[in-house]
């Protein structure tokens, strides 16, 4: 079973090298509903779908830096 590359679930890391900013920012945007976050189920860490991070960055792309 071939899986889409948007369905692919992403490190903070790499969610925040895709967005261009950091680990904290994305919490921050975590907390106000911007990013929805999943917990891995053995280790506890954050990650994200890579097709939410793609739609978030293109959000930001359209209309600035003003996502905060």
């Amino acid at each position: 079973m071939k899986v889409n590359e948007e369905d692919q679930i992403i490190t903070v890391k790499k969610a925040a090298e895709v967005l261009g900013c950091c680990a904290e920012t994305l919490r921050r945007w975590e907390k106000k509903g911007l990013l929805e976050t999943k917990r891995h189920p053995f280790n506890g860490y954050r990650v994200y779908k890579l097709s939410q991070v793609l739609l978030l960055r293109h959000r930001i792309e359209e209309g600035g830096r003003s996502v905060s």
